[in-house]
């Protein structure tokens, strides 16, 4: 199975592949709850919202309209905007 397959694009499937490479960071069991309360309550909210399940939500769902290539652009846009302030 490769990563573009359905089943690997759900977000639960995406969630455990999270959690299991940041195991060797050894994370504070707060920090793991509390990544695990937000990814909960976002996938709920969206099952919510598109009437369905969240065993039914996909990456692709979470993932901003542009990609990656938007949140440099914003990135980008907030740096001028404080160095323009800072000037």
């Amino acid at each position: 199975m490769t990563v573009d397959e359905p089943a690997d694009r759900a977000v639960l499937a995406a969630t455990d592949r999270f959690f299991a490479a940041r195991r060797s960071l050894k994370d504070s069991p707060h920090t793991t709850a509390a990544y695990t309360r937000d990814l909960s309550a976002i996938t709920t909210i969206m099952a919510g919202a598109r009437g369905g399940d969240v065993a039914d939500i996909t990456v692709d769902q979470l993932s901003a309209p542009g990609g990656r290539e938007d949140r440099r652009s914003t990135r980008r846009n907030h740096s001028n905007m404080v160095t323009a302030k800072a000037g």
